[in-house]
């Protein structure tokens, strides 16, 4: 029965350093006692005694994760064979995206996105990864499939290779006098427009008003996504087939 055994019974309760109380459920010997955390989770686990005197035990529903998100209960985890699983590296980037302050000084576009109070759970979302066309080849998108879109959820969100999500990504033109792509040269007197192909700026040559500027990067712009629909048509969601294949700016 163990040293322990006369001292913890069913039923005794402790306090752990998160400020959860949780009750032993069995004791089964000093490194096996079940014990169920008193709250709305009610999760049980195994602990051993030493972990429950001193209160390290932590609850997988807590909002360990910028104090929003929580780890839960699930075959899902975090670290597997020494590397970080693809699953929580999607999870933790979204919300260091959307509730990590330092992230939000640094991009500031960041501050009114959030994640779907069913993603606040990361079991929830590691289960939606496994059944996503893209998932472990791809980046995590949200706008692609509804434009202006605040929200990381099942139904906003979408795998799609690096190189497309780059080709859609909204640049930030504050502070530009000029649309994106479009940059004025004083020395010619023009705007010069380009585009971005495989990490490399394609000059799209030199207009005299921004209005003819911006028409010939749009229309570049729009053929190339369009394009790029089609080579990777057999790779991706077919949600995210249609919305490049109908993409616009």
């Amino acid at each position: 029965m163990g040293v322990f055994s006369t001292a913890v019974k069913s039923g005794d309760t402790f306090t752990t350093h998160q400020g959860f109380t949780l009750e032993v459920v069995e004791y089964i010997r000093c490194n096996k006692i079940l014990v169920r955390f008193q709250d709305t989770g009610g999760a049980e686990k195994f602990v051993a005694m030493k972990e429950l005197l001193s209160g390290s035990i932590k609850n997988p529903y807590h909002p360990s994760k910028l104090n929003v998100g929580f780890y839960g209960v699930g075959p899902y985890l975090s670290r597997k064979d020494g590397h970080i699983t693809k699953e929580y590296m999607h999870w933790s980037s979204m919300f260091t995206r959307c509730y990590d302050p330092a992230y939000h000084a640094r991009f500031p576009t960041y501050q009114t996105k959030y994640v779907d109070n069913q993603w606040h759970n990361y079991q929830e979302f590691g289960e939606w990864c496994q059944w996503q066309v893209g998932f472990g080849k791809g980046v995590l998108d949200k706008d692609l499939l509804l434009k202006g879109n605040d929200a990381y959820s099942p139904e906003t969100c979408v795998f799609i290779p690096s190189e497309l999500n780059s080709l859609i990504v909204t640049q930030d033109t504050k502070g530009k006098t000029t649309p994106a792509g479009i940059s004025y040269q004083t020395s010619h007197k023009r705007y010069l427009v380009s585009c971005a192909v495989k990490g490399k700026n394609k000059n799209l040559g030199r207009y005299k008003c921004p209005e003819e500027a911006f028409a010939v990067y749009k229309d570049f712009k729009e053929n190339l996504v369009r394009s790029k629909a089609e080579e990777y048509k057999d790779q991706i969601d077919i949600r995210a087939y249609a919305a490049l294949s109908s993409f616009t700016i």
